[in-house]
């Protein structure tokens, strides 16, 4: 039995050419699961051109972001933990339900900490934990699990693609809007509304929705967490070791792109003399880039294999960031915009080839849990990224920045080998999980 005729028998879904063959009753579901990571993607990157502005109205540092950022990512690593148990014991709705909370009132908290008659260290604190409470409604493991249980394997690599194209396309929505309440300041009694102020109440608004939209929440996938399938295979030695590589991967591919989200506004504000505005439309079009990557994936889905894909992805994206090493000359203007639009083109289509790969190897075995691991490691990343880089740009010159891209490019030349040496591991073991699958089905 060839490895499309394994795809094709696997027909515990409808007709695979509609809906990516997602049946008619998670299809309500599948498309809200898509607008809550529209909503986490709007509100991480309305915030990103206002932040730095709000820590100066806070009487703060630029030193100072380190510690909102990495308390996002401390509650990203938190979140990412409870949600896969969560989703394990009480399922998606209830995942996708608290982010929804904590969401909501951590940008609330957010938007008023200027409006409380604080001292600046005190607002520091108060800001970190409106971030921490933000970063547990990081839904993005629940969401990329859910889909990968209603979707049938010939199709997951697409649809993961068109998810993780969505999911950037909301980072180009935060920064336009952004643009548009960059013009707008002024008091209603001691309520302050300003660009800063005005990106957490929008993104509270979209979270209250998200919680309203859970009411037509179909919370039981058909093929997840056992459903389907009498039992699931066991882990192999070689499963654990494969897994682990593509961890390994993700840790790194995160540490590049929360490297370039904590310092690409400093080093366009410090060297380039970007305000809010500029730094806006500089993140929309990184947001631009970061929608093309993922319908690159889709379309060569079908003609080159995801593990393939997945070195061409992480060798643009190393040579990418080599490219800013020599940030020291200074680096020109545009060389620094068009390795950053390279940059988000590539790294979203990395994510998404990790995530269906990942799926894919676990096959019948639970998903939930192991993916919201993987968000796990992530969100370890991240939490260290802004710590080690912080106080890079604290040092003179442009020795800062060019240790930060050395750093990274190292890492991903790490990332490149281990997915170069995973790649026939993969195939292997991708082609024996849909096989299981086909005499596992009920």
């Amino acid at each position: 039995m060839d490895f499309q005729q394994d795809i094709h028998n696997y027909n515990d879904y409808e007709d695979s050419s509609k809906f990516g063959g997602i049946k008619k009753e998670y299809r309500m579901s599948a498309l809200i699961s898509l607008f809550s990571l529209v909503v986490l993607g709007t509100s991480v990157s309305t915030l990103l051109p206002s932040l730095w502005p709000y820590l100066e109205l806070l009487g703060l540092d630029h030193s100072d972001l380190s510690t909102p950022q990495a308390a996002y990512n401390l509650g990203w690593l938190i979140g990412a933990a409870f949600l896969g148990w969560s989703t394990m014991r009480l399922g998606y709705k209830f995942s996708l339900f608290f982010a929804s909370i904590t969401g909501f009132i951590g940008n609330i908290l957010y938007a008023t900490v200027i409006c409380m008659n604080v001292t600046p260290n005190t607002a520091l604190w108060i800001l970190s934990l409106a971030r921490f409470i933000s970063g547990l409604a990081d839904c993005y493991a629940v969401v990329t699990a859910y889909l990968s249980a209603i979707v049938p394997p010939e199709n997951r690599t697409k649809v993961l693609a068109i998810t993780e194209a969505i999911f950037s396309f909301s980072f180009v929505l935060g920064p336009a809007i952004e643009i548009v309440f960059s013009f707008i300041n002024f008091n209603i009694g001691k309520l302050i509304i300003n660009e800063c102020t005005l990106a957490g109440y929008f993104c509270a608004l979209l979270y209250f929705i998200q919680m309203l939209s859970l009411f037509f929440f179909n919370s039981t996938p058909p093929v997840s967490e056992n459903y389907g399938f009498k039992d699931y295979e066991p882990y192999s030695v070689r499963i654990i070791l494969i897994l682990s590589g593509y961890i390994l991967i993700t840790i790194f591919i995160y540490a590049a792109i929360l490297a370039s989200e904590t310092i690409n506004s400093a080093l366009t504000e410090k060297y380039y003399l970007f305000d809010t505005f500029l730094n806006s439309i500089l993140w929309t079009c990184v947001g631009i880039g970061a929608v093309i990557g993922p319908f690159i994936v889709e379309l060569l889905a079908e003609k080159i294999s995801d593990s393939i894909q997945l070195c061409i992805f992480i060798s643009i994206l190393t040579i990418s960031y080599t490219c800013l090493i020599d940030f020291g000359k200074p680096l020109r203007l545009g060389i620094f915009i068009s390795a950053n639009v390279i940059i988000s083109t590539t790294s979203p289509a990395v994510k998404s080839l990790v995530n269906s790969l990942f799926s894919k190897i676990l096959g019948s075995r639970p998903k939930g849990f192991a993916m919201s691991f993987l968000q796990v490691c992530a969100a370890l990343s991240g939490l260290l990224t802004p710590i080690w880089v912080a106080p890079m740009l604290q040092i003179p010159s442009t020795l800062g920045p060019t240790f930060i891209f050395l750093i990274i490019s190292t890492g991903l030349f790490i990332s490149l080998v281990t997915a170069f040496i995973l790649q026939p591991w993969t195939f292997v073991e991708v082609r024996h999980a849909l096989q299981y699958m086909n005499q596992k089905r009920l």
